[in-house]
């Protein structure tokens, strides 16, 4: 989404997860006038400007190991597909 269709979509939002993609920038941040907090849904926060959500009162937080446990649960869930045979069942149907 370009800065005009966030604003739009997050105007009336008290908190927002961001994955990296998604750029908090000073003109978002100033638009949004209800936003208490930010948080990052991957590494690092350079998405967001720190120096204006500081100025604004808005804490900006980073979710630790959230990519970890979803990898985690990918070999889990891949691990039991190749225990049970399902890629050999899925190519002899």
């Amino acid at each position: 989404m370009n800065e005009k269709e966030l604003i739009e979509k997050i105007k009336d939002v008290y908190l927002i997860g961001i994955r990296s993609r998604t750029q908090l920038t000073e003109r978002v941040l100033k638009a949004v006038k209800k936003l208490i907090a930010v948080g990052n849904f991957c590494i690092g926060t350079n998405q967001v400007d720190l120096t204006v959500s500081k100025k604004l009162g808005i804490p900006v937080f980073n979710a630790l190991y959230s990519n970890i446990r979803s990898v985690a649960e990918l070999v889990i869930a891949e691990s039991i597909m190749m225990m049970r045979g399902i890629p050999e069942k899925n190519s002899a149907s």
